[in-house]
């Protein structure tokens, strides 16, 4: 028994819960696919009401609540034990996707991975696609929140954090709390294709956006745990550590603004600019927790 948790905010991916719905049935499942949109325009949103069949419950926010209420929302109103989360911009890419869950040997969490597609035929959306291809889907993340099956008990002991209202780390907090309360999480070859590709702007201030709530969660709300578990604050600090960040704060903005520029007008720039930009970022939003 699988309910399948799916958060949809303004990307239509009416062949995604086609893929979903052949798939379980062929595997003879007691099955129910549940989507929730955060509120999205109306004209992305639409074309759920087309889903009105047995197996789909449609949940339409009325307004934006944010990734983690979203999933939290979409648990509490799974009716069967195992729940199945995947991100609305994913396609499916495996015919044999819900059986490998299946038969997955089930660890208390088990995450699939993504990939990304061809590269994209216009420049505006390069940036996004080589950090893609090139940093996000080889990490070594022990958690993703785009593909991942768990136990509906096992969810509601660690939930994701509500008070994470931005964009960003709000998996790495739920991975890092499974983690501390003892639960096991497995990475097994069963990747969902990332449609949805932002354009170059869009991609750094999500990148802004991230780096904030990082910020935030560590010299704010006491999140310390993240401070070494998340690669750029890791390094941070051990930049920190060895005296070297103050030199960060010479020039830092004339720098910052021209790292973005370079990044906007070439988005083939080699990506240690792209991580030189983020290192420069963090370090003006972890000053300002200073003052």
């Amino acid at each position: 028994m699988l309910s399948i948790c799916i958060p949809h905010y303004n990307f239509p991916n009416p062949q995604l819960f086609a893929s979903l719905l052949a798939q379980c049935q062929s595997a003879g499942l007691a099955f129910e696919i549940l989507i929730a949109d955060d509120g999205s325009e109306n004209n992305k949103k639409r074309y759920l009401s087309d889903l009105n069949n047995q197996y789909f419950r449609i949940f339409l926010l009325e307004h934006n609540h944010g990734r983690s209420f979203t999933r939290n929302f979409l648990a509490e109103k799974a009716m069967f034990p195992t729940l199945l989360f995947l991100d609305g911009d994913a396609e499916i890419i495996s015919d044999d996707f819900i059986k490998i869950y299946l038969t997955a040997k089930q660890a208390d969490i088990v995450t699939g991975g993504r990939i990304y597609g061809a590269t994209p035929t216009s420049k505006d959306y390069l940036l996004h696609w080589r950090y893609g291809t090139q940093i996000e889907q080889n990490a070594n993340a022990q958690f993703q929140s785009n593909n991942f099956i768990i136990k509906k008990d096992l969810f509601k002991t660690v939930k994701f954090d509500e008070n994470i209202k931005t964009y960003g780390y709000e998996d790495v907090l739920f991975g890092l709390e499974a983690q501390k309360q003892g639960f096991k999480i497995q990475q097994i070859n069963n990747p969902v294709k990332h449609l949805q590709l932002k354009t170059n702007q869009q991609f750094l201030d999500d990148t802004d956006e991230a780096l904030q709530t990082l910020a935030k969660l560590i010299y704010n709300q006491g999140e310390f745990k993240l401070a070494t578990e998340v690669r750029l604050s890791a390094k941070y600090c051990w930049l920190k550590n060895r005296g070297v960040t103050p030199f960060f704060n010479i020039g830092t903005h004339l720098i910052l603004a021209s790292l973005r520029k370079a990044l906007l007008k070439n988005p083939e720039s080699p990506l240690w600019i792209l991580a030189l930009y983020k290192l420069y970022r963090f370090h003006a939003l972890a000053e300002s927790y200073k003052e």
